[in-house]
């Protein structure tokens, strides 16, 4: 009884190193047999890319360095476009943030520097600012009172690239300041 005892162990024991064994090898060969398997995969090809000429836009630096004056020794603006001003920056609760917003142009606020921005969207630079223009006359803001908030103007940057704006002198004031 004690030897069948035994050779049922043996037995079982020879049977799972077989199979083990069987595994093995079945898992070898079909690993060879699919060669993709042991691969990272091939790997790309690095192409240089050709840069192209990017547009030229000029700031006019006059027009810049009038706008550092403007926020270095800001100028007062009268009553009436002072109160206006408020009424304005009361819709952020005198925080940053969008004031209007067109497929044209962007006006922001931008506290911390007590700048009015425009962000340009279109390449048609005049009409976006003359927009802006617009919209500062309609909340009762006077010719004098815009170009003394200061507002400044700036091209969206995929507008400063496009080419149709290449060799570009660009004024950051609106037009009259």
């Amino acid at each position: 009884m004690k030897l069948d005892k035994n050779m049922f162990i043996l037995s079982f024991f020879v049977l799972v190193v077989f199979c083990v064994l069987l595994f093995v090898i079945i898992l070898s060969f079909s690993q060879k047999n699919n060669p993709a398997s042991n691969t990272i995969g091939p790997f790309p090809e690095i192409t240089k890319v050709p840069v192209s000429a990017k547009p030229t836009i000029k700031n006019n630096g006059a027009s810049e360095q009038k706008l550092i004056d403007k926020m270095e020794n800001p100028t007062p603006l009268g009553s009436s476009d002072a109160q206006t001003k408020a009424v304005i920056l009361s819709s952020l609760g005198d925080k940053s943030g969008d004031l209007y917003s067109s497929p044209n142009v962007v006006i922001s606020y931008i506290s911390s520097a007590k700048i009015f921005q425009g962000n340009i969207l279109t390449v048609n630079v005049d009409q976006a600012k003359q927009e802006a223009v617009s919209w500062f006359q309609k909340q009762g803001m006077s010719q004098a009172g815009i170009c003394n908030l200061p507002l400044e103007f700036y091209l969206n940057w995929d507008i400063a690239n496009d080419p149709q704006l290449s060799n570009t002198v660009f004024d950051t004031l609106p037009q009259g300041c």
